[in-house]
């Protein structure tokens, strides 16, 4: 399971260096696992050129069931936190391989729906998984042109966490420090640290 961590901190770090160049001066919040999550799904369709270029990270098998092994120690009942994860991948039904094999390393995350002739029908299914995983907090994700008869593939993820503090913050020492934004500038805000 290391080699999947160093290959996620890495990709980590090579997506936000990409991000940061497109988002100057804009906060940014992403979820590096559940982006390569979805790239891990998409290996297990893809073909010709964009499967042997996915293919030097590693065989098929092999990253997919690091995948199952990670997911399952990551979200696991621990007292020291709560994180769920919630995946969904949308299929057409007329992708019946990919959906087999989807099945079998992302049990529970993929649904089979018809784009062709009901997407509307498949969009508002969607809607629904996600305000209800996300207990209500997002409404309406997909607008109605989102989905047509064109889509082959929607891959939705949700993330809860919740953790306790080592050492916990005490609220009577927050106080205005300088927040660096860039190597130039900086912005004040309320903060708080503690040393053990």
């Amino acid at each position: 399971m290391d080699s999947i961590s160093v290959t996620n901190t890495k990709f980590c770090f090579d997506v936000f260096n990409e991000m940061k160049v497109h988002h100057v001066n804009e906060n940014i919040f992403f979820s590096p696992l559940s982006i390569f999550t979805a790239l891990a799904m998409v290996y297990l369709g893809a073909r010709g050129n964009t499967e042997s270029q996915m293919k030097k990270c590693g065989s098929s098998e092999y990253i997919h069931n690091l995948f199952k092994k990670l997911l399952s120690e990551i979200t696991r009942s621990n007292a020291t936190y709560s994180l769920e994860i919630a995946d969904k991948l949308y299929v057409d039904k007329t992708f019946t391989e990919y959906l087999n094999c989807a099945r079998k390393f992302y049990t529970g995350g993929v649904e089979e729906v018809n784009f062709k002739t009901a997407a509307e029908e498949a969009r508002q299914l969607i809607n629904s998984w996600v305000e209800k995983e996300t207990n209500g907090q997002i409404k309406d994700l997909l607008v109605s042109s989102s989905i047509d008869f064109g889509t082959v593939m929607v891959f939705i993820n949700t993330i809860y966490f919740k953790g306790i503090w080592k050492t916990a913050f005490n609220t009577k020492d927050t106080r205005e420090m300088p927040f660096n934004m860039t190597k130039v500038g900086t912005w004040q805000t309320c903060a708080n640290d503690v040393s053990e």
